[in-house]
């Protein structure tokens, strides 16, 4: 019994990895897909935005981390039926396509230096916090899948979903405070 458990588990996580992929291959195609004329505008708009310190520290954090704790919360709701059990898979394609649209976004706007900009204000929070979703997507997606919720199973497999959901929940607010803290880098 343990085997399978293990076995399935191992698929899910093969699966959100799948589709975070997915999702980054998008946002790139999709981007390459508009006009010059908007791309340049979004790109203008991407690199003010990213590249103004003046924001402050709090300001970031807190901005950052309501955007994502907020898909956080989507998420969470799949937990309630089987019926939404593709919901956490959505939002980490949602997640994924933006890191995707962004980072071509900096490479089209004509910085001044787009790779330096971009592993200074997109890499370092996202090291973080996409791992952070694709875990997850992939227990909460477990933890729908076979409505723990509502079921007597077994406390050992709702006490692993749970432990990587805090984990996962703790890492995106270390992501927000990275994120925060290279907000503050001016380029």
């Amino acid at each position: 019994m343990r085997k399978t458990s293990d076995l399935q588990v191992t698929r899910i996580f093969t699966i959100s990895i799948f589709i975070f992929l997915a999702g980054i291959f998008a946002g790139l195609f999709f981007s390459t897909g508009i006009s010059d004329e908007n791309s340049a505008y979004l790109s203008g708009v991407l690199i003010s935005s990213i590249s103004d310190p003046s924001h402050g520290f709090f300001k970031t954090f807190f901005s950052s981390l309501i955007s994502d704790f907020l898909l956080c919360a989507i998420m969470m709701i799949s937990v309630f039926s089987r019926f939404l059990c593709p919901l956490p898979f959505l939002i980490l394609w949602y997640k994924s396509f933006a890191v995707g649209f962004c980072s071509y976004l900096l490479y089209a706007g004509n910085a001044e230096n787009p790779l330096i900009m971009s592993i200074v204000k997109l890499l370092p929070q996202n090291i973080v916090l996409l791992p952070a979703f694709i875990c997850l997507a992939a227990a909460l997606f477990a933890y729908s899948k076979a409505e723990l919720v509502k079921s007597k199973r077994p406390s050992h497999e709702k006490k692993g979903l749970q432990n990587i959901v805090f984990i996962s929940l703790a890492a995106i607010v270390a992501g927000c405070m990275i994120e925060a803290i290279f907000s503050m880098v001016k380029l």
